[in-house]
């Protein structure tokens, strides 16, 4: 492994990326670990933060916090009367995090000017959202869609995510008080803004591959994992590796 290691680290170096981080777990425990600075800064972590956000999702569907069929509109009655399309009362939890809303296109990037300028992101969503498929039936990906459950969540049990998960899922892994991101309103973003180093993220790995158990203790209810582990959608979009990928 170590051999494979070094092949990897010559290979990154061979063509100038700038790496910041690297890990290797076997057997629940790490072997191989590389990094550029001595102090494991936390750096964000991009869309790698949808599937914390995720875990806070099905710890709430577990909990009864959450149902997969409550819908999206009855959560946000006011805000919703301004969304196009005759589809949009019909969107679930599940067509959330299956990001088969059937929205028109992608909200909420990272680079997006209503980031920058937007007060009220849930209201802004719904006054500039178009649901023109049937839910449950076209893939987009979308980070309103990770956005807006978190919200449902907060309305559900008064904490966003982060708070959500900081003595349920941050504190029993050993990560402590990790920064995240929240809107202009204090919601959680959710979908990035999570602020992880490789150790952070390969705890929450191993969390994963053990079905939700740490340290003798389920952390996520099993069910979820499998169902995060399980296929909901097919996308017409290549993967690396696959033909045609840009």
């Amino acid at each position: 492994m170590a051999a494979c290691f070094d092949i990897f680290l010559d290979r990154i170096q061979a063509e100038n990326m700038f790496l910041l981080e690297a890990q290797i777990r076997q057997g629940g425990e790490i072997t191989d670990h590389w990094a550029r600075f001595p102090a494991h800064p936390r750096f964000e972590t991009y869309s790698a933060c949808k599937t914390f956000a995720s875990a806070a999702f099905g710890i709430a569907l577990d909990a009864g916090l959450l149902r997969m069929d409550d819908r999206l509109c009855d959560a946000f009655p006011e805000e919703a009367a301004a969304a196009a399309g005759h589809y949009a009362e019909a969107v679930t939890v599940r067509d959330l995090l299956t990001m088969t809303a059937g929205l028109e296109k992608s909200m909420l990037w990272r680079d997006g000017r209503e980031r920058r300028f937007e007060q009220d992101w849930v209201r802004w969503f719904f006054e500039n959202a178009n649901f023109l498929q049937k839910p449950g039936t076209t893939f987009l990906y979308n980070n309103a869609n990770t956005y807006l459950l978190g919200c449902m969540l907060e309305k559900r049990c008064g904490q966003n995510i982060r708070e959500f998960l900081r003595d349920r899922l941050f504190a029993p892994l050993g990560l402590g008080n990790p920064e995240w991101i929240d809107c202009p309103k204090g919601h959680t973003v959710g979908a990035n803004g999570l602020a992880l180093n490789a150790d952070d993220l390969g705890r929450f790995g191993q969390l994963i591959a053990n079905g939700g158990i740490w340290e003798g203790k389920q952390l996520l209810p099993s069910w979820y994992v499998q169902e995060m582990l399980t296929p909901h959608a097919v996308t017409a979009e290549p993967l690396p590796g696959e033909p045609n990928y840009p």
